[in-house]
């Protein structure tokens, strides 16, 4: 069994990190115990016990403060929160099972859907798997009004890990805005179809791709890539959400300026009260494939004006 100290060592360093463009972000991590399979023995007969069950288990009610309801759903998890919680009222416990089919779409793809659909002014928008085609429904009676084909690269296809998915968008300033599987983010004007810009954010020739739910934040698109069964390097990037530009991007590996670590950074634990540990806990130079990658949501908090996001497997893998 191995034990990815390092990874350990570059999590706990990444919490609180200060951004420019007047954005801070915080990384919040859980931290799992890591091995490595390479032996070929069975755990049976080690003594480990199976984890307990809990059952005195409740659910706890939410204690954050909700945003103003206004019936639309406009972000990848509904709110800045993603609490993924609508407070409509009109179908409920009771009158559930009279729900009857009003109408059905298919995109005619058979990969994996996990983008949940945005709802905008009485319009539904659904983004595809690979070759990320963007619709724009009429809610109520489920048709076409306009479709958007940002005609990816196959080749993106090849790097994908766990199938061509696509985790949704963000509606913000009169357009939607995703990203595409071969590492591209695109706005789009809700009403016509028509593309704003598209910006490459993602190497696919060095294994990245994007997967993500971009998510727009003041005046600022954050996209995180994926790839990290592939060796490359985590990052979270803020894109200019009017003109396409890239404005910052925050790695999850490397030195200090690289990962945008500033004097706001203040670490609790005294191991972690240093400089550049993204570099000094790695093997040399494995930080600069150390994984990290940022597919999963975003969250934010106005009042406190931090991003919270989290990161994936590491990069290197340390069985023979």
């Amino acid at each position: 069994m191995l034990a990815l100290k390092p990874l350990y060592n570059r999590i706990q360093r990444g919490i609180g990190l200060a951004q420019p463009g007047g954005i801070a972000i915080f990384s919040l991590f859980c931290i799992l115990s890591l091995s490595c399979g390479c032996s070929k023995s069975s755990t049976a007969g080690t003594g480990m016990q199976p984890p307990a069950s809990e059952s005195s288990y409740s659910v706890q009610a939410y204690g954050g403060k909700m945003e103003t309801d206004d019936g639309q759903w406009i972000r990848p998890a509904k709110d800045f929160a993603s609490t993924r919680y609508s407070s409509l009222n009109q179908i409920n416990t009771g009158n559930a099972k009279d729900l009857k089919v009003a109408w059905n779409f298919s995109t005619g793809m058979d990969r994996g859907h996990e983008a949940a659909p945005l709802y905008v002014n009485g319009t539904l928008y659904l983004i595809t798997p690979w070759p990320n085609t963007l619709f724009a429904l009429d809610a109520k009676t489920g048709t076409i009004k306009w479709q958007y084909n940002p005609n990816p690269s196959p080749s993106a296809k090849g790097v994908a890990c766990c199938d061509w998915v696509n985790r949704g968008g963000s509606y913000a300033f009169g357009n939607i805005y995703y990203n595409t599987l071969d590492g591209f983010t695109v706005a789009v004007n809700a009403q016509t179809g028509k593309e704003v810009y598209k910006t490459k954010l993602a190497d696919i020739t060095k294994g990245e791709s994007i997967t993500m739910a971009a998510l727009v934040v003041k005046d600022k698109v954050l996209v995180g890539n994926s790839g990290g069964e592939f060796g490359v390097r985590g990052w979270l990037t803020a894109v200019d959400a009017h003109s396409g530009k890239i404005v910052w991007r925050a790695y999850s590996t490397g030195p200090d300026k690289d990962v945008l670590i500033g004097p706001r950074f203040k670490p609790f634990y005294s191991s972690d009260k240093g400089q550049d540990l993204g570099v000094k806990t790695w093997p040399p130079d494995s930080w600069k494939i150390g994984g990290g990658t940022v597919w999963g949501w975003i969250s934010y908090d106005p009042d406190t004006n931090l991003i919270f996001c989290g990161t994936s497997n590491p990069g290197p893998w340390l069985c023979p």
